[in-house]
């Protein structure tokens, strides 16, 4: 798995857990789990794109996934969401430790997706 920046000054996972003590620590340890859950399956993941706030994970075949922060009713959590014809689709909203399995699922079939013995395409599931 190759790591870049986004921006020249960014200073990527640094810049973003600096981010979180600063504005949304409740997220910290969501993006700590996060962490430990995509550099698990660095085999499969292309390139992981890392921002202050936004990082993208690219999967072998060139598509893309986006975690960006979120706030919601006063909780802090990370969006997951899969920009298809330049439109955003959100995939899960994680906003707590409990949930990060969701996007451990989520990671898994986003990163295997193959096509079946049919010749079709399995689709990405959508998680709430």
């Amino acid at each position: 798995m190759k790591i870049t920046k986004i921006r020249k000054n960014s200073e990527g996972l640094k810049g973003t857990i600096r981010n979180a003590m600063h504005h949304a620590k409740s997220a910290l340890p969501i993006i700590k789990s996060m962490v430990k859950i995509i550099e698990s399956k660095s085999y499969h993941i292309t390139e992981w794109k890392q921002g202050h706030n936004v990082h993208t994970i690219e999967a072998k075949d060139g598509r893309v996934l986006h975690l960006r922060p979120f706030l919601a009713h006063g909780i802090w959590g990370v969006e997951v969401s899969i920009k298809v014809n330049k439109v955003s689709y959100t995939l899960a909203q994680i906003r707590s430790v409990s949930e990060v399995k969701t996007f451990d699922t989520l990671l898994n079939a986003f990163l295997t997706v193959e096509e079946n013995v049919y010749g079709k395409k399995i689709e990405l599931p959508m998680v709430a």
